[in-house]
């Protein structure tokens, strides 16, 4: 990509998530020179996922959390150190906590080139303090590349005045194959549901829906993954309605492809998503995604009318297109290819291609020694 030039990278991310993971494995082959991740912690409270496989040059900076507004927050007070002793030419922050915010300061001092890589796009900065805004409007205007993962991502960097040379497009990605593997099993369940059971993620939208279709078309089996604070209720309720339902719980990510390749079609109500990688995953096995503008993922990688719906949040128009689609299936298998489309599209190649077109940029100008 650059010849000659051997540059290291040094990208700081929260935890190493399954997805991330993978993407930052792929991406560790590509780069040329020194690559590095510095993870914040080893995980979260509220992550079940089994350790991944991390097959990249990595460390965990010394843990350290503090309470702000009943909100555990990331210091790491190590960061500067590791940098002063890796020496990066680029730093590539995931977000504005104060570790990620002391290496943004290490960037400005020791001249390192930044990029920022965010989820954020205006509805997730909605409730932002003048204090959020400021310290992103001060950061962005020297950062060297802005990395958002989607199209409105890109549209908040516009806002900010980021020059739209200076951004590229590097959506989160899962491997599309391992869940396209299982798109042609039985399908058991019509509507799948796969999230964490908290009030951000809808699930009593969910329920709202399966409630009326239930209703509407006989013997509807319905499939629910994922765990949180509202499970016990969700699971009550359901029980209310009398629809044929199937919890397995918590899944890992090595069982997930069964049980998206057993389901037609994939619901993805939120409150407000960065992006939302279940589409991913759902995508990638064949189904169809009836979501809503307040997903990320929405008009980006799930299409309206292409490989699903992006609908208001009434309860009504989501029955009414899940209807729709299971009881036209010539509409329901074009609507399934073209969501196998999409996640290619949105795939590990093109975000590691994004990646490396960013560092070619960055040194477009300048020329550096071996």
């Amino acid at each position: 990509m650059l010849k000659g030039k051997r540059i290291k990278t040094v990208i700081i991310a929260n935890i190493p998530s399954p997805y991330r993971v993978f993407y930052f494995n792929k991406l560790a082959d590509s780069v040329t020179g020194k690559f590095m991740i510095y993870y914040c912690a080893h995980s979260e409270p509220n992550r079940r996922w089994n350790p991944p496989q991390i097959e990249h040059n990595h460390l965990f900076l010394k843990k350290s959390k503090f309470k702000l507004w009943n909100r555990s927050i990331y210091w790491n007070a190590d960061i500067w150190t590791q940098l002063k002793m890796h020496n990066p030419d680029i730093i590539v922050t995931g977000g504005f906590n104060p570790t990620m915010l002391a290496a943004i300061l290490f960037a400005k001092v020791f001249k390192k080139k930044l990029f920022v890589n965010t989820d954020s796009w205006s509805l997730t900065e909605k409730e932002f303090s003048i204090f959020h805004i400021m310290i992103r409007k001060v950061v962005y205007r020297y950062i060297t590349a802005a990395l958002p993962v989607g199209e409105k991502g890109r549209q908040n960097f516009l806002s900010y005045g980021v020059p739209d040379q200076k951004i590229f497009k590097v959506p989160y990605n899962i491997e599309n194959n391992f869940y396209a593997q299982s798109s042609g099993v039985e399908k058991k369940y019509d509507i799948m549901f796969s999230g964490q059971f908290i009030q951000r993620k809808m699930p009593y939208f969910f329920l709202e829906v399966v409630e009326k279709l239930n209703k509407k078309k006989k013997n509807i089996k319905i499939l629910l993954l994922g765990s949180g604070p509202l499970q016990d209720d969700i699971l009550k309720i359901l029980k209310k309605i009398n629809v044929s339902f199937n919890y397995p719980g918590f899944v890992q990510q090595n069982e997930l492809p069964a049980y998206y390749g057993a389901s037609k079609l994939f619901l993805f109500p939120t409150e407000v998503d960065g992006w939302g990688v279940v589409a991913n995953e759902a995508c990638a096995s064949g189904l169809p995604v009836i979501t809503c503008e307040n997903a990320g993922a929405a008009d980006d990688l799930v299409v309206h009318k292409y490989n699903g719906f992006v609908l208001p949040l009434k309860v009504d128009a989501w029955v009414s297109h899940v209807c729709m689609l299971l009881d036209d299936q010539s509409l329901y298998e074009k609507f399934s290819k073209n969501s196998i489309k999409q996640a290619q599209k949105f795939s590990t190649d093109f975000s590691i291609n994004n990646m490396l077109a960013a560092i070619k940029n960055a040194y477009s100008n300048e020329s550096m020694s071996k």
